[in-house]
């Protein structure tokens, strides 16, 4: 989870980082925009409805993805 927090803050916009249901949660001033939650074999990255982002499937290829969060799985270390 540490990796994934450390590429969250280094390769995007400056983000607001703080505790939101327990989770950490990432956003402005004004809202929450995703929030991050480390399971017993993988890290979710709850983003809302993935439906509602144009191309997400294509750009998801390779992940394991539900409705409103990507699964990135401790054991394939997807983020080396």
């Amino acid at each position: 989870m540490l990796l994934i927090r450390q590429y969250i803050l280094g390769h995007g916009p400056e983000l607001k980082e703080g505790i939101q249901y327990k989770m950490l949660c990432y956003g402005d001033e004004s809202s929450t925009l995703f929030n991050l939650n480390a399971q017993k074999s993988y890290v979710s990255l709850y983003v809302g409805i993935i439906e509602k982002i144009e191309g997400a499937k294509e750009l998801l290829d390779g992940f394991d993805f539900g409705k409103v969060c990507i699964r990135i799985s401790v054991s394939k270390n997807q983020w080396t």
